[in-house]
């Protein structure tokens, strides 16, 4: 009983972590959303260039 009862005050706490993290996300909406875009963004571009990188010298040379 007791364990059941740990385990319900944790999922409680962590609901609200999640609720204060989403008002805080609210609030910097903009520069949060900017954020998270630039991030994706050059993790593509890296992704994209190793690829790149990796087929081009895979055509090219033989080893």
């Amino acid at each position: 009983m007791q364990q059941q009862d740990i385990q319900q005050q944790k999922d409680q706490w962590l609901e609200e972590i999640d609720m204060t993290l989403t008002e805080q996300q609210c609030r910097e909406l903009g520069w949060e959303q900017t954020t998270v875009f630039v991030e994706v963004f050059s993790f593509l571009c890296m992704a994209v260039i190793s690829c790149a990188l990796v087929m081009y010298r895979g055509g090219t040379h033989d080893y």
